[in-house]
């Protein structure tokens, strides 16, 4: 008997996710590249730029989960929209970078896109990526984007206090006839703090602390899109063409990311769900996850098979991973896509930290037509809870999302979630580290 019950648990342990296209579900444009992307509830706001002649390009906005798709900023013509920012407490006041191939220029609507203000640039000059202090509402950001002496991409750092009427420069090192690139971010604990990264003849990476007034010049000289933690002081991840990399201490010292892609995969779009703290980023190899704690990127299954983005530039910041409720959200080469990978039912049964992993009995057991399924874990991580058949065939998933630390119970109902036959099931918790099986018997 133990070894049948042993070589069950090995077949189950070979049991992989199914990675089939079709765990995506198909949300809408599918004649777009989805350089941004933001969900909100059913809302879903996109910015664009058309496959074929660039006929319909721009900033398209859903009230119905993607079943009907209206364009917001038709006032401007079809140029793509390259970065977008919705207020978080106003959904109708938003700001978009409209972009003629690599820079463009920026506006403002308070109204959802009936009318338009176009904010001033410095020297006019377009502008490859912008953002707006949580602090003070009319400070806003910009790199702008001009030629040099010889031709070559100059990109400059500047800052404004009046929205726009006025502009200050503010950073960084450099020759312009050397060219200059600039990715930047500001810190989401610490708004005062401000983080650049750049090259120009030779790389750069330097922070403020004071909102742009004055600059230290930090040891490592490391170029790439720049990203903040929501949780954690002095975490920045960089975001390179096939490289990511992070530092714990503000960018003194840098460290690889490892995980499931290969050594050649290039990196989009990068994300951080506010809620969760967990990690996303998008590559010409899938779409990948991880803590923001113990740093391991893993495969969210499917993914790979999605239709591959091609910025114009990877010096540019894509920005189209979205979460909302049970759902991921992915931009794409040819629309949006979403998938249910994760979900945020808060079925913990208190708060208490349990002092190690525990799969309790189903209860009751036998059942018809529902039970309960109740286990523990001493460590947040992501955990999935999975029902199989005799045959190793998997049944259904009960979770499959990131977690804290605690007790969770969750109610398998045959009857509303799928039909099954009367028979021995199995069912397994796989939290970090830890799996554990067990049996249950439903008669019918």
């Amino acid at each position: 008997m133990k070894i049948k019950i042993i070589s069950f648990c090995m077949f189950l342990s070979l049991i992989t996710t199914t990675t089939k296209a079709q765990e995506w579900e198909f949300v809408g444009l599918d004649s777009m590249i989805i350089y941004a992307l933001e969900v909100r509830g059913d809302t879903i706001w996109a910015g664009t730029r058309d496959l074929s002649i660039n006929a319909k390009s721009g900033l398209y906005k859903s009230v119905n989960q993607g079943q009907s798709w209206v364009k917001i900023d038709s006032l401007f013509g079809n140029s793509s929209v390259g970065t977008f920012l919705i207020d978080k407490n106003n959904s109708s006041k938003i700001f978009i970078l409209k972009k003629y191939y690599e820079a463009g220029y920026l506006y403002k609507t308070t109204n959802s896109g009936l009318s338009w203000d176009s904010i001033g640039t410095p020297f006019n000059t377009p502008i490859k990526d912008f953002i707006i202090s949580p602090l003070y509402p009319d400070e806003y950001y910009v790199i702008n984007q001009m030629r040099g002496h010889e031709g070559e991409v100059v990109q400059l750092f500047f800052k404004t206090t009046n929205g726009g009427n006025e502009w200050l420069y503010k950073c960084c090192p450099g020759q312009q006839e050397h060219g200059m690139v600039m990715n930047f971010a500001i810190d989401k604990i610490n708004p005062n703090t401000i983080y650049v990264s750049g090259a120009s003849a030779g790389e750069f990476f330097t922070r403020s602390i004071n909102r742009g007034d004055t600059w230290d010049y930090l040891p490592g000289l490391e170029l790439g899109r720049v990203f903040t933690d929501y949780f954690l002081q002095d975490r920045i991840y960089l975001v390179r063409y096939q490289e990511l990399i992070y530092t714990n201490d503000g960018g003194l010292t840098w460290q690889n990311m490892e995980g499931e892609f290969s050594s050649s995969a290039i990196f989009f779009s990068f994300y951080q769900d506010e809620r969760t703290s967990v990690l996303y980023t998008l590559s010409d190899e899938g779409l990948f996850y991880s803590e923001n704690t113990n740093i391991f990127w893993r495969l969210i299954p499917g993914s790979e098979n999605l239709p591959v983005i091609q910025p114009i530039n990877y010096s540019s910041t894509i920005r189209n991973i979205s979460t909302n409720n049970n759902f991921i959200y992915t931009g794409s080469a040819s629309g949006i896509y979403r998938t249910d990978f994760i979900t945020r039912v808060d079925d913990r049964t208190n708060d208490l930290i349990p002092a190690e992993f525990q799969l309790a009995q189903n209860y009751p057991n036998p059942f018809n037509p529902s039970t309960k399924i109740s286990w523990q874990s001493p460590v947040s991580s992501w955990q999935t809870l999975k029902v199989y058949d005799v045959l190793g065939n998997e049944v259904a998933t009960l979770v499959d999302e990131y977690r804290e630390a605690g007790k969770y119970e969750i109610e398998f109902n045959v009857g509303q979630t799928i039909s099954l036959s009367s028979g021995v099931y199995f069912y397994r918790l796989r939290a970090g580290n830890f799996t554990d099986i067990k049996k249950m018997i439903l008669i019918r």
